[in-house]
């Protein structure tokens, strides 16, 4: 997996380098079944992140409304 960082973007939303890497990482996994259903450990592993990095990482992305949760699968979505 890769993820070409597009700053002014990233800046736009104070974005860390990590929390755009994992919401690409969302992005990219829920385009084609438009959920993204890999656990957050394997985007952890994927990412060389902490499982307890990620799961912060989520709730920051939740709260700016970058993602969204499915609460009955807790599966995510990038906001599109």
């Amino acid at each position: 997996m890769y993820t070409t960082i597009i700053h002014p973007i990233r800046k736009m939303f104070c974005l860390s380098m990590n929390e755009y890497a994992v919401l690409d990482c969302i992005f990219r996994l829920s385009c084609a079944q438009e959920w993204c259903t890999a656990p957050k450990y394997k985007i952890a592993k994927e990412l060389d992140l902490s499982k307890r990095t990620i799961i912060a990482i989520y709730k920051t992305l939740e709260e700016k409304k970058l993602i969204e949760l499915q609460k009955k699968t807790y599966h995510d979505t990038a906001v599109k």
